[in-house]
């Protein structure tokens, strides 16, 4: 069942590889606001079952560096950011489509002293990224 009244621009479909068990996709390319960064061959794969977002250090540098104040900290093991600074629109391309993070969905927790936990963050040395929640909120997936 596909419940039309969520996708009012219909869906959209891409080849899925699930030959080691999970559903993997082609995710050649990331944007922040209306830039575009190429991520040649790089595949993704989406899982429930995973809070974050994960993806590979140049990628989360970048989308770091576009906001004001985000640093990397040790003692979480990531990237945090002050929580009232303005999130730009980070879109990753499943296929040939842009699927946008909406703000309200880019954090993950709270950080402590007015700062908020990213979640997006290293995929550390796998070679595929793992879309999970805070990807997976802004899409209808079937």
């Amino acid at each position: 069942y596909i419940d039309h009244t969520v996708t009012p621009h219909g869906i959209t479909y891409t080849p899925v590889d699930n030959s080691q068990g999970f559903w993997q996709v082609s995710s050649r390319s990331f944007a922040i606001g209306s830039r575009t960064f190429s991520r040649h061959g790089n595949t993704a794969i989406l899982d429930t079952g995973t809070s974050l977002c994960l993806v590979d250090d140049d990628t989360v540098r970048t989308i770091y560096d576009s906001i004001d104040g985000a640093i990397y900290d040790d003692r979480h093991g990531g990237w945090k950011y002050p929580s009232d600074a303005r999130i730009p629109n980070v879109a990753f391309a499943v296929g040939d489509k842009y699927y946008t993070i909406h703000p309200d969905d880019f954090g993950f927790g709270s950080a402590g002293h007015g700062y908020t936990l990213g979640g997006i963050q290293s995929r550390g040395d796998m070679n595929f990224d793992i879309f999970g929640d805070v990807f997976l909120k802004s899409v209808y997936v079937v």
